[in-house]
C-alpha cells in the first residue's frame, strides 16, 4: 500500500473500496483492518492485541479507527494525527478521539507537534465494519462508490476482470487520508502503538535496525565489501562485485 512517508499521496482509497467490496461480497458486514505490507513490528503480539481491540470497537461502533505512532523524533516525513481527550477504553488498550490530521510539517512544526504530546505520527493502518468505509465512500467519494456498484453487478461472473480495469482506469487516484479521513464528519479514534514500529522508509531506518550488525567502526555492510579506515558507512549490495571502501565517512553506497 505504500510507505508511510508518502502516504497521503498513494491512491489507497481505490485500492481499499476494491477490497471492501470483496469483503462483503464474501462476508457480509465485517470488521476490516486496512495494513500496510511493508512496515516492521515487534513484538508482533502486541500489534495483534491492538489489532484486536480495535476491531471489536470497530465492530460494536459506528466509528473509523486508526493507530498511531508515539513520535521519538521531530520527523519531518510522516504525517501526523492530534488526540483529542476524550476516549473510550476497553480493557487495557485505550483510544482516543482524533482532533485533526496533519500533513508532514516543517522541522519547527515538527518540534511543537512533539512537545505538545498531543500528536501521533500517522501509520496508515486502519480499522472499520466494511459498511461504515462503504457509506464513506457513498458520501465523499462518489464516483468510486458508482464504480464499486458497477463491479458488483460483475462478480463471479466471466466479464468481473474485464469491468475491474476499466473502471479502474477512470476512478480519481485519491488517497483515503485525503479523500475520507480528512473530510469526514464520522468520529474517528486512534489506538496509540504500544509496539515497536518502523516503515523502514529511509536508509537511516535501515542503518538504525541493524545497527548491531556495525563493525567496530560503526560501518553496516550489507553485502560484499572491503572496508579500510572508513567510519558510519552503510554498504547495501545484491551483486557479487565487491563494494571498496577507503578513508570515507558517513556514505550510503
Amino acid at each position: 500500500a505504500g510507505r508511510v512517508r508518502g502516504w497521503a499521496r498513494v491512491p489507497t482509497a481505490p485500492c481499499i473500496g476494491l477490497a471492501a467490496l470483496f469483503m462483503r461480497n464474501r462476508f457480509d458486514d465485517e470488521v476490516m483492518v486496512v495494513l500496510p505490507a511493508d512496515h516492521l513490528v515487534r513484538p508482533t503480539e502486541t500489534f495483534c492485541e491492538t489489532l484486536q481491540a480495535a476491531s471489536k470497537i470497530a465492530a460494536e461502533h459506528s466509528v473509523l479507527i486508526t493507530i498511531g505512532i508515539r513520535p521519538t523524533y521531530p520527523a519531518t516525513g510522516y504525517g501526523y494525527i492530534q488526540c483529542s481527550d476524550e476516549a473510550m477504553t476497553d480493557g487495557k488498550i485505550k483510544s482516543l478521539k482524533v482532533k485533526t490530521f496533519a500533513e508532514k510539517p516543517n522541522l519547527e512544526t515538527a518540534k511543537r507537534f512533539l512537545t505538545s504530546g498531543d500528536f501521533l505520527w500517522n501509520s496508515g493502518m486502519f480499522v472499520w465494519r466494511v459498511s461504515t468505509i462503504m457509506a464513506q465512500f457513498e458520501e465523499y467519494l462518489p464516483q468510486l462508490s458508482d464504480g464499486l456498484d458497477e463491479i458488483e453487478q460483475h462478480l463471479g461472473k466471466p466479464s468481473q476482470q474485464e469491468t475491474i480495469n476499466r473502471v479502474y482506469q477512470q476512478i480519481k487516484s485519491i488517497s483515503i487520508d485525503y479523500g475520507v479521513m480528512e473530510k469526514t464528519s464520522k468520529p474517528i479514534y486512534v489506538l496509540k502503538a504500544e509496539f515497536g514500529w518502523s516503515d523502514v522508509g529511509s536508509w537511516q531506518a535501515l542503518y538504525d535496525l541493524r545497527r548491531a550488525e556495525c563493525d567496530g567502526q560503526g560501518n553496516l555492510s550489507l553485502g560484499d565489501s572491503m572496508i579500510i579506515d572508513a567510519k558510519r558507512n552503510l554498504v547495501f549490495s545484491t551483486t557479487d562485485r565487491k563494494v571498496a571502501l577507503l578513508g570515507v565517512e558517513d556514505l550510503v553506497v
